[in-house]
Formats: C-alpha cells, sequence, structure tokens
C-alpha cells in the first residue's frame, strides 16, 4: 500500500546532479588567431580583378557573413547568447543550465536537497502509518459489532434452553402444578376421614344389634364419603393423563427443538 509512494523517492546523492562535464578532448583555436591566420593569408593571395558590386551580390554576402561562425563570434565571443535580443527563452535555460552544471554544489544546497528529500519521505511513511492505523481501527469496530451481536444471540439461545430445561424438570406449568398439590391435600385430608370412619364402622359394626340405626347411617356416611374420594380420585387421575400426555408432547417437541439449538451453536 505504501510501497508504490515510496518508490518515488529513493536515495540520491544531490552531487551527482551538479558534476561539471568532462573536458573536451582537444581545445578549439581562439578566434583572434583565426582571424589573423586568415587575415595573413589573404594578403599573401593575388587579389582578382575587382567587379562592379551589383545590390543583389552585396545583400548574398551580407548574408553569407551572418551565417558563418566568425560573424556569430563577433556578435557574441562569450558564447552566453546575451547580444542576440531574438533568441529564444529555450536557449537561454540551456545556458542557464549548463552554467549550474559547470559547478560544484556547496554544503548548504547539499544539506537543502538532502533534508528536502528526508522530509517528503517523512511524510509519506507518516501518511501510510496513518492510513494503516485507520484501518485497522475500523476492522477492530466491526470486529467488537460482530462480537456483540453473536453474544446476544449466544445469550437468547440460553435463556431459551434454561426455560426448556426448567419446563422439563418440573413437566407441567405453574398452575397446573399448584392446582395438583391442592388436590393432593384434599386427598390426604379425605384419607385422614375416611380411615377415621372406618375406625367408627368397626366399633358400630360391633354393636350394630344395639344400634341398627346408627350402624347404617355410618354405613351411609361411609358409602358417601368413600364416593367423593372416588371422583376426587377420577378427577385427579384424569388431570395426571392429561398433564402426562402434554408433557410427553412437549418432550417430543423439546427433541425435535435440540438439534436446532446444536445447529444455532455451531454456526
Amino acid at each position: 500500500m505504501a510501497g508504490s509512494g515510496v518508490s518515488g523517492l529513493d536515495w540520491y546523492d544531490p552531487r551527482a546532479v551538479a558534476k561539471p562535464p568532462p573536458p573536451p578532448a582537444t581545445a578549439p583555436a581562439p578566434p583572434t588567431l583565426a582571424k589573423e591566420s586568415r587575415a595573413t593569408g589573404a594578403k599573401q593571395r593575388p587579389k582578382p580583378p575587382s567587379t562592379p558590386k551589383t545590390p543583389e551580390k552585396v545583400q548574398q554576402k551580407q548574408s553569407e557573413e551572418a551565417t558563418t561562425p566568425e560573424a556569430s563570434e563577433a556578435k557574441d565571443p562569450e558564447g552566453t547568447g546575451k547580444d542576440n535580443d531574438v533568441g529564444s527563452s529555450g536557449t537561454k535555460d540551456a545556458g542557464s543550465d549548463a552554467a549550474v552544471e559547470g559547478r560544484d554544489l556547496n554544503v548548504l544546497e547539499v544539506a537543502r536537497s538532502v533534508d528536502e528529500a528526508t522530509r517528503a519521505k517523512e511524510q509519506l511513511a507518516r501518511d501510510s502509518i496513518v492510513r494503516a492505523r485507520d484501518e485497522v481501527q475500523a476492522r477492530k469496530a466491526a470486529l467488537q459489532a460482530q462480537m456483540r451481536e453473536k453474544e446476544l444471540q449466544l445469550m437468547e439461545e440460553e435463556r431459551r434452553l434454561a426455560g426448556l430445561e426448567q419446563e422439563l424438570k418440573t413437566g407441567c406449568s405453574l398452575a397446573e402444578q399448584k392446582k395438583v398439590q391442592d388436590l393432593r391435600t384434599a386427598i390426604e385430608s379425605r384419607g385422614r376421614a375416611v380411615r377415621t370412619l372406618e375406625r367408627e364402622v368397626s366399633s358400630k359394626k360391633d354393636t350394630m344389634q344395639r344400634a341398627t340405626d346408627a350402624y347404617i347411617e355410618a354405613e351411609e356416611r361411609l358409602a358417601c364419603a368413600k364416593h367423593s374420594m372416588k371422583k376426587l380420585e377420577e378427577e385427579m387421575l384424569e388431570i395426571i393423563l392429561s398433564s402426562g400426555k402434554e408433557k410427553d408432547a412437549r418432550l417430543t417437541d423439546l427433541l425435535m427443538k435440540v438439534p436446532e439449538v446444536e445447529k444455532i451453536d455451531q454456526g
């Protein structure tokens, strides 16, 4: 991610940019000596007979003199191009670049160039670190949100399993459990009454000859108590059977739901 930006700022030696060009193989002759040699040669050669100059020949001679190297050197002997007012800006820039390349950079210029390159690379590294940190923070926040959502799902499944486990232990709802407990208490009370009546019947049976009416009355009360107890027992049996049937249905439903809970936990 940061490699593409750093590759453009590899380390370089600023002094390599300002190295002077190698010296020429042979030094050219000075313009003055070349002119003197031409002048002496011209004096030694015999002059041809002069011919009248026409305006066309004069104009042609002036154009040839303007294009010769001697004329250009006479106009600009230093080679800087300052006397050429109509020269292009590209020639001046090339001359200034050649002047810069012709000298060595001093210590301050080298230090400034190195400092600028170092600051640019430091800024690039700083930006890369900031981008990487932002990406890490974003991924961390996304992971935390995903973990919170998964934790809520697991807590909901835990509460559902706790409810199923409580239902498995009790076997019925709280209302049904309370009703069964009340019926059990009533049956126990009736049982104590039945035992008392049985003892009374036994005692009355011994004295039935003496108290036939009392014996018949006790038998009737005993039959009434047994009938009442039987009704209560039938009611309790009906409740127990219906509760057992419902419990069996809930257990079957529970067994069908348990694999689904395992799949959710594995997911």
